[in-house]
């Protein structure tokens, strides 16, 4: 549980920073860049609470309905640590190698 907020609460901190990046800095170019780890963030977030949700009344329709509801969480279990996989692991090095790259030209 810990992990799953403090991979939310990086996302926000996240587009916050970004956020007011984007608004101190001139360059057109420098804007976009900010702005688009800006956007990869807030998907991220949409996406990730959206399979919350979904694992969440998973876990409630199973109450009810039985063990066979048990089983979808068979693909959104994965789908969720595959999510923080790649917030936590993947975009991490992305966006060093991101604004390295851009902070370059």
């Amino acid at each position: 549980m810990k992990t799953l907020i403090s991979t939310i609460k990086d996302s926000m901190y996240d587009i916050k920073y970004y956020w007011a990046e984007m608004k101190n800095v001139r360059g057109k170019k420098e804007k976009s860049k900010y702005f688009s780890l800006v956007h990869f963030n807030a998907f991220f977030l949409f996406l990730f609470s959206l399979l919350i949700v979904i694992t969440v009344t998973f876990i409630v329709l199973s109450l009810f309905y039985g063990f066979y509801v048990l089983l979808g969480l068979v693909v959104t279990i994965p789908l969720l640590l595959i999510a923080m996989f790649i917030r936590n692991k993947a975009y991490v090095r992305f966006k060093e190698h991101y604004i390295e790259y851009h902070t370059e030209d």
